[in-house]
């Protein structure tokens, strides 16, 4: 009964082919899409530049892999089952062979025991017919010894003659019958045997055949699906670390100042902060973040520039190097306002 692949979730169909379950993943993301988080900030409009691209050749190049390597695995149950069809036909072959030199065999025997038994019968006929010649030259003899042409002690011993024969042919054809007969059905029976012998063979070795057909289509087949499900894993672990680090990015840009809060004091990306006048900010997944060319611009004397920029904890908000810190929910609209931590202008 073929399997339901539907279970192991969107992507997957069943191959009746091979009775395996083959995975074809979704479309591969492009590029990272952070929504509205950047609504209102220096960078609304301009994100894509500071994310990492999907790298669908890691994809392409996995997907590639493991159909070789299911390639690799139907190639190398071809080469075994076709050796054990190869071995299955040889032992019906043989077996078949062996079935008819076991009827030839006893056909020659049955053909030596009538033979056999015809030549008897032929000696006792003969036997039977010298024996009643034996019986009238003795008649003749008599008579003429007496000169009687008919005498009833001659007739007499002639009949008795002839009767002994008889029973004794009719005795002697009965018992070779009798053996003749008994040997034909003792040599059909054991040529019963032995046919039903090589019959048990075949079938014992055909149902292990079938038996070593089956498991191993089961092996191949349940090998493509593992194979498609290391690949799925894979795939899925790859979106989501390439996900997962674009939201890092997204999250350590959002705490960096980009929000202009009408003070002039934000900071502002490509605004000539920097000696290449772009915002130092890593996009690859093969490096750590790294802020020194950033906080080295940017001077802000009140400003701890250990660890995290802004101080969440016990906020300064009246201090103007603080604007834009999550922990003041308020704008800087005039310079002038009189802020004490937490709290907003007058």
């Amino acid at each position: 009964m073929p399997q339901d692949c539907s279970i192991l979730g969107e992507g997957w169909v069943l191959d009746e082919s091979t009775d395996s379950c083959v995975f074809t993943p979704t479309e591969a993301p492009t590029t990272f899409d952070p929504g509205d988080a950047f609504v209102g900030s220096t960078l609304e409009g301009i994100t894509e530049d500071y994310f990492d691209p999907y790298d669908i050749d890691y994809e392409q190049t996995l997907i590639g892999q493991t159909e070789m390597g299911i390639s690799d695995l139907g190639e190398a149950w071809d080469v075994k089952s076709g050796g054990l069809t190869d071995q299955w036909d040889i032992l019906k072959s043989q077996i078949g062979e062996q079935k008819i030199g076991a009827q030839d065999i006893w056909g020659l025997q049955k053909g030596s025991l009538g033979s056999a038994w015809g030549a008897k019968k032929e000696e006792l006929g003969s036997g039977l017919g010298q024996a009643y010649k034996k019986s009238f030259g003795f008649g003749k003899k008599a008579q003429s010894r007496s000169g009687l042409a008919h005498s009833g002690t001659i007739e007499s011993t002639m009949r008795g003659q002839e009767r002994e024969a008889s029973s004794a042919y009719k005795r002697s054809f009965g018992l070779g019958k009798s053996a003749y007969d008994q040997a034909l059905s003792m040599g059909q029976e054991k040529l019963s045997q032995t046919l039903s012998g090589f019959d048990r063979q075949y079938d014992t070795s055909e149902e292990a055949y079938n038996q070593a057909i089956e498991t191993g289509n089961l092996a191949l087949g349940q090998g493509i699906t593992n194979a498609y499900q290391a690949m799925q894993l894979a795939i899925l672990n790859e979106r989501k670390d390439w996900e997962e680090f674009q939201r890092g990015t997204m999250n350590e840009m959002l705490l960096s100042g980009i929000w202009d809060t009408g003070t002039g004091s934000s900071i502002i990306i490509g605004s000539g902060q920097d000696d290449d006048n772009e915002w130092d900010f890593p996009n690859t997944s093969e490096q750590e973040p790294d802020y020194g060319d950033f906080w080295d611009d940017y001077e802000q004397p009140d400003l701890d520039l250990e660890g995290n920029p802004w101080n969440l904890i016990d906020p300064d908000c009246g201090d103007p190097g603080q604007q834009g810190n999550p922990a003041c929910q308020f704008r800087f609209d005039d310079p002038d306002d009189d802020v004490e931590g937490g709290g907003t202008g007058g």
